[in-house]
């Protein structure tokens, strides 16, 4: 038996910008990937919305996302990709 959860999306979405701003991500970008995962379940795409939360953060941890690697080794400022 599944069991459906209905929460506010304002309040999703600033709860997810808020746990990747405590992993390290830049607010503007973690604002950018909240509303993302956010509105993929609006549109009914759950699987690529907030359930990928866990699976971001854990990324972020192993440096698989983050701040774009400088020429010389050292980290850079978090870019977008390139358009």
């Amino acid at each position: 038996m599944s069991t459906s959860l209905c929460f506010d999306w304002l309040k999703l979405q600033s709860f997810c910008r808020d746990v990747f701003i405590r992993a390290g991500v830049p607010e503007a970008y973690a604002a950018t990937v909240a509303e993302s995962l956010v509105q993929a379940d609006l549109r009914g795409v759950e699987s690529h919305g907030v359930v990928r939360t866990g699976i971001y953060l854990k990324r972020v941890e192993q440096g698989m996302i983050g701040p774009a690697r400088q020429a010389g080794g050292g980290g850079g400022a978090w870019q977008r990709p390139a358009a």
